[in-house]
């Protein structure tokens, strides 16, 4: 949260001295009358629309237990890659325990397809899609980057494809399988998350694990994740970076001694230039 304030403040700061970082496109729909939790935001260069070559897109899903959250988390993203010469997006989805799996990762996936249908509107390169999130949004991002799942590809724009080519997760959950195996507390922790029991929903946990839906053709990622993580346990971020490699698919992993389960602790200088320079190469 104060990570979030001091941003607003840079923010503020910058447009009253005539210095605005983005243009900012809100609280866009991206299903008919999907209501706020279905919506999302667009940063862009003010001089979007005059940009020689259509811009490369960073999607920003925030964290939050697949309970609570909010979009504006994204600004934290914009104000980093903007200035750049890229677009962020952020979006929110629909949460536990009125929504369950798979109602999160169907939303992320209808928002990456409808900025690709509307990729001409804002000057978007539907063909270079990143997407970066944490916690519960870690565990999304390695969703969209493993590919595939077509069956989860519900509603809108189902001609374009919701793949990305490059994601980076923060500490996201990656083998629910697994946890269920190693947590006693997983059962009471899951319950509303997939709306029953492990023996009830176990096809759909599966199912609802990135490490299930990882092939040769899943997209580069960058794992960050720390030893001392008592919310999502460092295995997590192990078993994704294995099964990765696994696959053939190149994949970088930040295993921090601490940090433990804080995006603000796992934003270093040094961990943000890796970032940068793994989208860079991917995305641009």
């Amino acid at each position: 949260m104060r990570t979030l304030l001091s941003l607003c403040v840079v923010v503020v700061c910058s447009m009253a001295f005539g210095a605005e970082p983005f243009v900012k496109k809100a609280d866009i729909p991206y299903v008919p009358g999907g209501g706020e939790r279905q919506q999302l935001d667009i940063y862009l260069p003010p001089d979007y629309e005059k940009a020689e070559k259509p811009l490369p897109v960073i999607c920003f899903i925030h964290g939050g237990g697949w309970r609570q959250g909010t979009k504006d988390m994204a600004a934290f993203a914009a104000l980093r890659f903007v200035p750049k010469g890229y677009a962020v997006a952020g979006m929110t989805y629909r949460f536990r325990p009125q929504d369950p799996m798979p109602a999160q990762v169907i939303d992320c996936k209808a928002a990456v397809r409808w900025l690709k249908a509307h990729a001409k509107e804002y000057n978007l390169d539907a063909n270079r899609f990143g997407v970066w999130g944490a916690s519960a949004g870690g565990h999304l991002a390695a969703f969209l980057g493993a590919g595939g799942a077509k069956e989860f590809d519900v509603g809108e724009n189902l001609d374009l494809p919701s793949t990305v080519q490059a994601a980076v997760v923060h500490f996201g959950p990656s083998d629910f399988v697994l946890w269920y195996k190693e947590s006693p507390d997983a059962t009471t922790r899951f319950q509303g998350l997939f709306g029953g029991t492990f023996e009830e929903k176990k096809d759909l946990i599966k199912s609802m694990s990135p490490v299930t839906h990882i092939t040769k053709a899943s997209s580069p990622m960058l794992i960050v994740h720390a030893v001392d993580d008592a919310v999502v346990p460092i295995v997590q971020g192990r078993k994704l970076h294995e099964v990765l490699q696994k696959a053939d698919v190149e994949s970088e992993f930040l295993e921090m001694p601490t940090g433990e389960h804080d995006f603000r602790r796992l934003t270093t200088p040094d961990i943000l230039d890796k970032i940068e320079k793994f989208f860079e190469k991917h995305l641009k």
